[in-house]
């Protein structure tokens, strides 16, 4: 009786939250609390949502509350002892949650709702000092003029409990770095409780690290100067073939480059927006996390200030730790995919070379075979998981769900056996089956058909540059296209696309000399180079590199073999026509020799014998031809 008494005269100055009005030598207070490296500068905060009563979806677990409720009415509360009103013990009773949240106060607060919503990403949350709740049976809420009401602590979480969440701050000393520290534990309507945490921070940019900060964002501004450059080269280069194709002069634009040029600009203006967001709140860190940390430190906890105005206070500053914690996120989540933006698109810059295209030629050959394998493959990982679900999933956690059992079944993959272990449970024969087929459909099959389609890629891609007679190492190449800039700048070659667009120009038969890059086409206004010294020392530079020169070419198998049957018809036709030749002298000869005879006696007629008109004769034979010697050819 005199502890209750004495409890209801104290009770005003309980409600003000003044601290202890005298100082006890014989209390001591240890200081192992204030430990290196990080300290705690705040109480922590109990974020509370409720869900709103209603009445069970199943109207016989009301009949089972009610009975409950007259049990212990009937049982508990005889004489001598006496129970309060049910009125009064209506929070202690179980009931049945709702799918709204509650915003009638509670515990003697008020809702909280968009002001703390950047500390706590849930609305309508009931908020309370941790310590009010775990170190006092009994606390007094409201106004002293208005009336007080005593609640018991042990009622602050019940049946309507939806989430629950404890915070508190920290700073680190050596780091400067303010931490806040979340512990959430969700309930669900089985009234399993799930727990997870998570350490926000807020770091100070100072000193050594700010200078290292500035040097990388300059480092990314010459970064961005440089992809802009090459960004305005490709997009004026892809107006030159618009505008060739406009006037049908040249083939349709590449879409591929159109698209290049898109993704680069846009990468381009999303760097340079994040990197002005980011500097000015790096840049003033150290004088933000200044003045969090005194708005916590200076609160006036032992004064004569009302509870409630303390409370606001402290959320105030709780509040802008949150705001700027939840900024620098935002921002550091936009870099990242930024980061991985451009880590991508270099990756995409390296099949500018054989030698160090094989990621991505491996890639754009396997892609076909596997986005046809991931419909088959989808169809067996998600019906091992439904199944799984629906005969596992409640008695393990882990399956409870599918979302869960997807990733318990992809976990299990990266590192076998994982949850999905045979001994884990020998008289379950379904759960015996169930692992085989999965490790025999999954594992043996699947993983290894994705690791044939890569290698089977990987392989093509080799074989093509084995097989590409103009590959050579990228260090040389690049160390070639340096050069070129300098003889282009010292003895004024044309660009490549000049050069090529000539070439591509000249007749099939015709070879590509000095004379013929001094041409002057129909189309071409003047010579591409400008003398032709500077012409023969291009085909003299070019000349160098053996696969250009086709004279010095060596011939494949299949072409040698037909190389070597011509030339050995080639020789059976020299024997023969030799031959030919040899027969044919021999018979020219012998006509030579009749034909002789014959005009020998021809002769000695015309002389014997005086021509008359009746003979038909002439008066004189003309002289026969003799055979040549190349009658027959």
């Amino acid at each position: 009786g005199k502890l209750q008494e004495y409890f209801y005269q104290q009770r005003p100055q309980m409600a003000l939250k003044s601290g202890g009005s005298k100082a006890n030598s014989e209390v001591t207070r240890s200081l192992a609390d204030f430990s290196f490296p990080s300290m705690q500068i705040s109480p922590a905060l109990v974020t509370h949502q409720r869900k709103q009563k209603a009445n069970c979806s199943f109207g016989f677990s009301q009949d089972v509350i009610s009975k409950l409720v007259e049990y212990s009415e009937t049982f508990r509360c005889q004489e001598p002892y006496k129970c309060p009103s049910r009125e009064e013990r209506r929070g202690k009773f179980p009931t049945c949650p709702s799918s709204a949240l509650s915003t009638a106060p509670y515990f003697g607060t008020s809702i909280k709702g968009n002001r703390f919503d950047n500390v706590d990403t849930e609305s309508n949350v009931f908020i309370e000092y941790l310590s009010s709740v775990s170190w006092h049976e009994i606390l007094v809420r409201g106004d002293h003029a208005a009336g007080q009401n005593v609640l018991q602590s042990d009622d602050f979480v019940n049946s309507l409990t939806e989430s629950l969440s404890v915070m508190s701050l920290y700073y680190s000393i050596h780091d400067g770095i303010t931490t806040r520290l979340r512990v959430t534990f969700e309930i669900d309507a089985g009234a399993d409780v799930t727990s997870t945490h998570s350490i926000d921070n807020y770091v100070t940019i100072f000193g050594t690290t700010k200078t290292n900060y500035l040097f990388a964002l300059n480092m990314c501004y010459f970064s961005i100067g440089v992809m802009m450059l090459d960004n305005v080269l490709l997009g004026l280069g892809l107006w030159h073939d618009i505008v060739a194709y406009r006037k049908a002069a040249g083939p349709f634009p590449s879409v591929v480059s159109f698209l290049l040029v898109v993704v680069d600009t846009c990468v381009i203006l999303t760097v340079l927006a994040t990197s002005v967001l980011a500097w000015p709140a790096k840049a003033t860190s150290a004088t933000n996390t200044e003045a969090i940390v005194n708005s916590v430190l200076t609160l006036p906890w032992a004064t004569d200030v009302a509870y409630t105005d303390k409370k606001e206070d402290y959320l105030a500053a709780f509040n802008n730790v949150g705001n700027e914690i939840a900024f620098n996120e935002s921002v550091d989540s936009v870099s990242m995919i930024v980061a991985l933006v451009v880590l991508v698109r270099s990756i995409s810059c390296t099949a500018a070379h054989p030698r160090i295209a094989l990621l991505t030629n491996t890639v754009t050959k396997a892609i076909n075979d596997f986005l046809h394998f991931l419909i088959i493959c989808l169809v067996v990982y998600l019906g091992l998981a439904f199944v799984a679900t629906w005969r596992f999933g409640a008695k393990r956690e882990d399956l409870s769900t599918l979302s869960k059992t997807c990733q318990t079944m992809f976990d299990s993959l990266l590192g076998p056996p994982g949850a999905f272990t045979l001994y884990d449970n020998k008289e379950n024969l379904e759960y015996t089956y169930f692992v085989l087929l999965y490790w025999l459909s999954l594992f043996f099959f699947m993983l290894n058909f994705i690791l044939a389609i890569i290698v089977d890629a990987y392989a093509k891609v080799v074989e093509e540059n084995e097989a590409l007679e103009v590959e050579q190492s990228v260090w040389y190449d690049v160390a070639a296209s340096l050069r070129i800039f300098w003889f282009r700048w010292r003895k004024q070659w044309p660009k490549h696309t000049q050069l090529i667009k000539k070439i591509e120009g000249l007749p099939k038969s015709q070879p590509v000399t000095s004379v013929a890059l001094m041409s002057v086409g129909p189309t071409d206004k003047k010579p591409l180079f400008k003398n032709p010294d500077h012409a023969q020392h291009w085909m003299e530079y070019y000349a160098r590199y053996d696969f250009l020169c086709f004279a010095n070419e060596e011939p494949e198998p299949a072409q040698q073999e037909v190389l070597d049957r011509l030339a050995a018809m080639e020789l059976k036709t020299k024997t023969l026509v030799t031959d030919v030749e040899k027969t044919t002298q021999a018979q020219i000869g012998a006509l030579d020799r009749k034909l002789d005879k014959v005009l020998e006696a021809l002769n000695a007629i015309r002389e014997r014998q005086a021509p008359t008109p009746r003979s038909g004769l002439p008066e004189a034979l003309p002289e026969l031809p003799r055979p040549e010697q190349d009658f027959m050819e």
